[in-house]
C-alpha cells in the first residue's frame, strides 16, 4: 500500500461514518471520475454512546472517532485537518406542500415574486411538521424542488414573465434539525477537525452503489445499521426521496439479551455468529452459564423482530415511492442477518432476485486497496468519502435575525433565505397582502374602487437592502421589517359629492335612502345622484376626527450632531453622522417592540403620514412605530 506522506496530503479525502455501534475512517484521493482509498480503520464504541443514530455522549463518541484519526495519521505518516460527515436519514424531513397566492393582474411576474412564492410554500412545508418548533430543535431547509406552477388555472412550466391573478405552487422540501448538526459539529471540534463537506447516510450509500446513469430506473437502498434503517429511492435520474425506519439491528441484539439472559455484547456476537458457517453458536449468559444452541433455534427466537424489520422497511419504501421499486440494495452492517432480502422481496411483492446485499463487489467510480471494503459495511462510509467532493461545508457560523442570534452551516449558497426559515420568519410576514376591491353601482353603473397597494417587507443585511437569496457570511446582522398589508378602499358619500360640479344641485341616496356625508359606502352598495328639487337641503355635516396632539418638543441646550425625534410619543436625542440625517429604520432601536410576533398591521409615520424604512428622519419629526391590534 502507498502511503502518504506529509508533503502531498492537499489532495488527501478523510472521511467519518460515526455509527451507532462503530465508527469508521476512510482515507483516499480523488481524480476526476474515481475516488481511491488506501487505508481505512474502524473502531467499537467503548459504551452505548450512541442509540437510534443520535448522539448522546458527546466525548465518548469523540475519543473514538479521536482514535482513528491518531491511527491512520501515525500508520499513514499524513495530518489529518479536514473531515467528510454525514448525518442519519432519520434526521431530514421531506414534505410536499401546495401554496397559493393572489397577484396584481397588471404587473409581470418577475423571479423576485417567484422567490417569493417559493419561500412561501417552503414556510408552509415548516409549518405542516413543525409548529411552534421550539428553537433549540429547529429545522432548516437543505433543499426543495418546484414539482408544479399554475397560473389562473392553467399548469405552466415557467411562470416568468407572464401575467395573471392567481399562483399555486407545489413543492418537495427537504428540512434537517440543527440539534443533529450541531452533535456531529461537536464531536469533530474535539477531535481537532473542521467538517469539509455534510451529506446524508442515504445519499452516501445511493451514491455508492448506483451510479448516476442506473437512477433512470427505480432503484430502492435500505441502509440497515445499528440505530436506525435508511431509506433513498432513485428515479428518472435523481435521487427523489428518503425516509427512515427506527428499527434496526440493535432491536435484534436486545431481543437476544431478553431471550437468552445475556449482556448486549454477548447478544452482539450471537447475531454476528448468524452470518458464519457452523450450525452451532455457543455463549454464556449473566448468570455465567454455558449455552450452545443451533442457528435454527436463535433465529426462531428473533424471527418475530425480523418480521417487524422488514415490515417497517417495506411499508417505508412503497410509502415515499408511491409503489415497489424495480430493485432494491441492501447496505450496512444489519443487512448481514441470513434471510433478509427473501423477507423484503416478500413484504414488497417482488420477485426475490431483485433484493440483494450491496458492496459485495468493485465498485465502478471506487477504487479500493483491500477486498477487506467489499462488504455492506463499509458502502456508507465509502459513500461519504466520495461524495465529499460534491458538498462543501466549511464550519458553521452565526448571524443575527432581529437581534436573535442564528447558528447555520457555511456554505457558498447559504442565504438570507436559510436564516429567516430557521428563525421561523413565515414568509407571510415579508409578503403585502392586497385588499380586496370595493364593487358598487353609480346609478346602475358598476364601479370599482381598489384601496392602496400593500408595502412590502424589507430585509437588510448589515443596514443595507438584501433580498432572500441576498449572500450571508459569519457575524451579519439581518434585520426583517414586516411587510405593511395594503388598505382596504374607502369610498364615503363626501367623496362623491367632491366628484360633482355643484354639490347643493344634487341629492344623494344609497339603497334609496338618503344618506350622510360620512356614511362609507360597502361593497354591492346602490348609489343614485340625482338633481336636488328647489328647497330641498341636501347638505349634511362631516363628522370630524380629531388628530392625536403629540407631546411638545422640548427646548434643552442643543448637542452638537444630535437631533430630538418624538419616538411614541417619547422625546429623544439621537445621535447622528455630521451633515447626515438617520433613517427610519435606525428609529427600531428606540421602540420596545417585537418584531418577530405580528400584532395586526405594522404601523409607521413620520409626522402622520406613512412612512418607509428608507425615509429619513430630522430634527422635530413626530415617528410612530406600533402594531395596529
Amino acid at each position: 500500500m502507498k502511503q502518504k506522506t506529509k508533503e502531498n496530503t492537499n489532495d488527501v479525502i478523510f472521511a467519518l461514518d460515526i455509527g451507532t455501534r462503530s465508527v469508521v475512517g476512510i482515507v483516499g484521493t480523488v481524480t476526476d471520475d474515481s475516488f481511491s482509498v488506501f487505508d481505512y480503520e474502524q473502531r467499537l464504541h467503548k459504551a452505548r454512546a450512541m442509540r437510534d443514530g443520535q448522539i448522546e455522549d458527546i466525548n465518548l463518541v469523540a475519543k473514538t472517532a479521536a482514535e482513528i484519526k491518531k491511527t491512520l495519521e501515525k500508520r499513514n505518516d499524513i495530518s489529518l485537518a479536514k473531515v467528510s460527515i454525514a448525518a442519519a436519514g432519520r434526521s431530514l424531513m421531506t414534505m410536499r406542500s401546495t401554496y397559493e397566492q393572489n397577484l396584481n393582474e397588471d404587473e409581470t411576474i418577475t423571479g423576485e415574486v417567484l422567490r417569493s412564492v417559493e419561500y412561501s410554500a417552503v414556510s408552509a412545508a415548516l409549518d405542516s411538521f413543525a409548529p411552534g418548533e421550539d428553537k433549540t430543535n429547529a429545522y432548516s431547509c437543505v433543499g426543495y424542488d418546484v414539482v408544479s406552477y399554475r397560473l389562473d388555472g392553467y399548469p405552466l412550466s415557467n411562470p416568468l414573465t407572464h401575467r395573471g391573478s392567481h399562483i399555486v405552487i407545489e413543492i418537495i422540501a427537504a428540512f434537517l434539525p440543527f440539534s443533529v448538526i450541531r452533535s456531529l459539529y461537536s464531536v469533530t471540534a474535539v477531535c481537532g477537525l473542521t467538517v469539509e463537506s455534510l451529506t446524508l447516510e442515504p445519499i452516501a450509500a445511493i451514491n455508492a452503489v448506483v451510479p448516476p446513469d442506473v437512477r433512470l430506473l427505480n432503484i430502492a437502498i435500505a441502509d440497515i445499521g445499528a440505530g436506525t434503517s435508511d431509506i433513498g429511492i432513485s428515479k428518472n435520474g435523481s435521487i427523489v426521496a428518503y425516509d427512515m425506519v427506527t428499527i434496526a439491528g440493535d432491536e435484534v441484539t436486545e431481543r437476544l439479551m431478553k431471550h437468552y439472559l445475556v449482556d448486549f455484547n454477548t447478544g452482539e456476537e450471537i447475531k454476528f455468529k448468524l452470518s458464519e458457517d457452523s450450525n452451532e453458536i455457543t455463549f454464556t449468559d449473566i448468570l455465567g452459564l454455558s449455552h450452545t444452541c443451533s442457528k435454527g433455534a436463535v433465529f426462531g427466537a428473533i424471527d418475530s423482530v425480523l418480521e417487524e424489520l422488514c415490515e417497517a422497511i417495506a411499508k417505508s419504501i412503497v410509502k415515499i415511492n408511491d409503489g415497489p421499486p424495480t430493485a432494491l440494495f441492501l447496505v450496512g452492517g444489519g443487512s448481514q442477518v441470513p434471510g433478509l432480502c427473501l423477507k423484503i422481496a416478500g413484504k414488497l411483492n417482488i420477485p426475490p432476485e431483485r433484493v440483494t446485499i450491496g458492496g459485495k463487489h468493485p465498485y465502478r467510480s471506487i477504487a479500493l486497496h483491500t477486498d477487506e471494503l467489499l462488504t455492506p459495511e463499509y458502502v456508507t462510509p465509502l459513500g461519504i468519502a466520495a461524495t465529499s467532493r460534491l458538498t462543501h461545508i466549511q464550519d458553521l457560523f452565526s448571524v443575527t435575525v432581529n437581534g436573535e442570534k442564528i447558528t447555520l452551516p457555511d456554505t457558498e449558497h447559504t442565504k438570507v433565505l436559510d436564516a429567516l426559515l430557521l428563525a421561523g420568519v413565515k414568509a407571510s410576514n415579508l409578503i403585502g397582502r392586497t385588499a380586496a376591491p370595493l364593487v358598487y353601482y353609480l346609478n346602475e353603473e358598476k364601479k370599482t374602487v381598489r384601496g392602496a397597494p400593500p408595502i412590502p417587507g424589507e430585509l437588510y443585511v448589515n443596514k443595507k437592502p438584501a433580498t432572500i437569496d441576498t449572500a450571508i457570511r459569519q457575524g451579519d446582522e439581518i434585520t426583517v421589517f414586516f411587510a405593511k398589508h395594503g388598505a382596504p378602499p374607502k369610498l364615503s358619500v363626501a367623496d362623491i359629492y367632491k366628484n360633482l360640479e355643484d354639490e347643493k344641485s344634487f341629492s344623494i341616496l344609497v339603497g334609496g335612502k338618503k344618506a350622510r356625508r360620512n356614511y362609507l359606502i360597502k361593497s354591492n352598495d346602490s348609489v343614485t345622484v340625482s338633481e336636488t328639487a328647489e328647497g330641498d337641503d341636501a347638505s349634511d355635516t362631516f363628522e370630524y376626527i380629531e388628530l392625536k396632539e403629540h407631546p411638545k418638543k422640548p427646548e434643552p441646550e442643543k448637542k452638537k450632531n444630535c437631533i430630538s425625534v418624538c419616538v411614541n410619543d417619547r422625546w429623544m436625542d439621537i445621535q447622528t453622522d455630521e451633515g447626515e440625517s438617520p433613517l427610519f429604520v435606525d428609529m427600531l432601536n428606540f421602540v420596545d417592540i417585537d418584531m418577530k410576533k405580528a400584532k395586526g398591521d405594522l404601523i409607521l409615520s413620520i409626522n402622520d403620514n406613512p412612512a418607509s424604512y428608507t425615509d429619513p428622519v430630522f430634527d422635530g419629526d413626530k415617528v410612530q412605530i406600533a402594531w395596529s391590534e
